[in-house]
């Protein structure tokens, strides 16, 4: 984050510069002429911009270790700061437990670090850190220390004493290769190291005997290393985003394991090894791959959740005979066009084939009344089957992108149904019973030429967010009607985040603060709320409209004018 001293020596420099490309075009020397004083002045102007930005970080920071001394606090922030190096006050805070120097331009810690033996956490992200003192070794009490983004290559032999250390996170830094001291922290439970060079990772790492959650996404590793399979307690495990064409046998070994993240690597086939994983918990995440086939060798007791989603397949294996399967499948974005009648007894929970290749609503997910999550968007079904009403645990349906002309009236016996994602068919209108639908909660229907919707629909207090296109609209005119809306109703990725995340996340879902008002928003009403966000930048300033955070259309609308 940048301060305004920062962004004023920015302008004075940029001022500067368009002075002198002026001053070359019309064959003047700004440096050299004597009559140009004021070049010399913004010169001194910029230096001492930069040398006040240095002294205000520095005085900000000494007034709040002197406040920090006085209260007797045991915290500090000095983050943002533009601090280059640290004041001495602050190693006299020796009874200091957390210490925030985040967002800095600290390109060491000094040795004088040492002397905060009873720091227990201490932040030092985003700066310019090289290295770290051998000294940080004497905080025998941290158990908790984040050096993220920064320029790491090493860590000093003394980080091996910090016997207390339950937290290291080093991700986005210039590691290329596990740094020996971590291997020798017996108490570290979590490590982060993502977002480094990372080709292997050593046998060493096997001494971690307590290591719970480790990421080592975004490196460079070729394969799934057999040292991280080895480590028997993991209950996290981070590997996206690298380069791993095969996953070794031992995988077998994580038994304890309960999240397995391989997406966007080169995985071909799985081994057979990896049903031995989770002891039927886990959720097993293999999007962006380059399977072909489905890998049979997951479905094995121990997977709960597959995401086999941006993949190559075509075909979904015949699972009548198999009573070990995951509860729930992520298929999206594959080349699927039908789904075995062999699924038809099996209890799923979720389904998202969407962006497959399904020409008409697959009839065999009508057997599924167990579903709670089924997401067809994206593929090219015509027609709704009257037969939808079988799905009575349906919670969560997506049929956008189809080409959908109406909802059968068995749709208003989905009685457990909360969002309903249909936008981009061919609809004209709602079933009349769907004001019966007492959980429904989202209607997002925006490119559909909807003609009507039922006063009563919206009017009930259960509907908290719909989005339709005004095009075609008759009666009622959502823009005569009182609008109510908060900054949690638009979340970024809302439907991505509905669709495609695990089942606990859907129960716990708080849309909107209750209100007595009407609600309803056409798409004009959600792009204006979005040009609002982009052009403010941040949200907790349009609730400075009201300071519950709750804002009417009206209000949007003028609060957008005064922008302008």
């Amino acid at each position: 984050m940048r301060t305004i001293l920062h962004k004023y020596s920015a302008c004075i420099k940029s001022f500067f510069g368009l002075l002198v490309l002026i001053a070359c075009f019309l064959g003047i020397d700004i440096l050299k002429n004597p009559n140009l004083s004021a070049q010399r002045s913004i010169k001194e102007d910029v230096k001492r911009g930069e040398e006040d930005l240095i002294f205000d970080g520095m005085k900000i920071a000494k007034e709040r270790i002197a406040e920090a001394k006085r209260n007797r606090s045991d915290q500090l922030d000095l983050a943002n700061l533009g601090l280059s190096e640290l004041p001495e006050e602050l190693f006299k805070l020796t009874d200091l437990n957390g210490l925030n120097l985040s967002f800095n331009q600290l390109a060491d810690l000094p040795p004088e670090i040492g002397q905060l033996t009873n720091l227990q956490m201490l932040r030092v992200t985003d700066n310019r850190l090289k290295t770290l003192s051998g000294e940080i070794g004497k905080l025998r009490s941290l158990w908790h220390l984040s050096v993220n983004n920064n320029r790491l290559t090493t860590l000093p032999m003394e980080l091996r004493n910090l016997d207390r250390l339950d937290t290291l996170n080093l991700r986005s830094n210039k590691f290329v290769t596990l740094p020996e001291p971590i291997t020798k922290l017996s108490s570290l439970s979590s490590l982060n190291i993502s977002g480094n060079r990372l080709k292997t990772i050593p046998l060493s790492v096997t001494s971690m005997e307590n290591l719970d959650y480790i990421d080592i996404s975004q490196n460079q590793l070729t394969e799934l290393p057999k040292s991280i399979c080895m480590l028997n307690g993991l209950t996290y495990l981070y590997a996206s985003d690298n380069q791993i064409k095969s996953i070794p046998p031992e995988i077998g070994n994580l038994g304890s394991l309960a999240r397995l993240f391989l997406d966007n690597n080169l995985i071909e086939s799985l081994p057979k090894e990896i049903a031995s994983c989770g002891n039927g918990v886990l959720d097993l995440h293999l999007s962006g791959n380059r399977f072909r086939e489905f890998p049979l060798e997951a479905l094995g007791s121990g997977i709960s959740i597959l995401n086999l989603s941006d993949n190559q397949i075509s075909q979904l294996p015949e699972l009548f005979d198999r009573e070990e399967r995951p509860d729930s499948f992520f298929l999206a974005n594959n080349y699927i066009s039908e789904i075995p009648q062999s699924w038809s007894h099996i209890k799923f929970q979720g389904l998202n084939f969407r962006k497959n290749r399904f020409n008409q609503f697959p009839k065999v997910l009508l057997t599924m009344d167990s579903l709670f999550l089924l997401d067809l968007s994206g593929n090219q079904i015509t027609e709704i089957p009257s037969e939808i009403d079988k799905l009575k645990n349906l919670k969560i349906l997506g049929l956008e992108s189809n080409q959908i002309k109406e909802l059968p009236s068995s749709f208003s016996k989905l009685t457990q149904l909360e969002f309903l994602f249909i936008s981009d068919n061919h609809l004209q209108s709602f079933p009349k019973r769907l004001k019966n639908l007492n959980k429904l909660t989202v209607i997002q229907a925006v490119g559909n030429p909807i003609r009507s919707i039922d006063p009563e629909l919206i009017a009930g207090e259960n509907i908290l967010y719909m989005e339709i296109d005004p095009l075609f609209l008759e009666s009622p005119n959502p823009l005569e009607m009182k609008v109510v809306a908060t900054q949690s109703l638009i979340p970024d990725h809302f439907k991505h985040d509905i669709l495609c995340t695990e089942s606990a996340y859907f129960t716990s879902f708080d849309l909107v603060k209750k209100s007595n008002e009407e609600r309803i928003l056409t798409s004009q009403d959600i792009n204006l709320i979005r040009r609002i966000q982009a052009d403010v930048g941040d949200s907790q300033r349009v609730r400075k409209v009201d300071p519950l955070g709750v804002v009417t259309l009206p209000m949007l609308r003028k609060y957008y004018k005064d922008l302008q």
